[in-house]
């Protein structure tokens, strides 16, 4: 899937894609980029990290769940901006998603299908 996201993306815009995903990471575990990246690089997974630092399986979802919230929000509102949408499509997209979350969490999906 991966592959698919930087299909068409430049090296620059692959970089600071994971640039994004690194900083991301370590925030929602509460430690330095510099601290993901060596886990990472062992090829620990976020999950493992978190299970070293103490954080619960229950706190880890919470804390993932209000990351891509945020996200979510952030890049509406760049589409609000833009004038993409207006700002009461925004929040119907939003509470749509909302709403839906906990059905595409029990399949298996997440946030994975959210743009479409």
């Amino acid at each position: 899937m991966a592959q698919g996201l930087f299909q068409n993306a430049s090296p620059d815009e692959m970089a600071a894609a994971q640039e994004s995903m690194f900083e991301s990471k370590a925030t929602i575990l509460g430690i330095s980029i510099d601290q993901f990246k060596n886990a990472w690089a062992q090829g620990k997974s976020i999950r493992d990290i978190a299970q070293e630092q103490g954080i619960s399986e229950t706190d880890l979802q919470v804390r993932m769940q209000e990351a891509r919230k945020q996200r979510t929000q952030t890049f509406l509102s760049t589409l609000v901006d833009k004038g993409v949408l207006t700002q009461a499509q925004a929040d119907a997209r939003l509470q749509y998603m909302e709403t839906n979350s906990n059905n595409r969490e029990k399949s298996g999906k997440g946030f994975r299908g959210m743009f479409r």
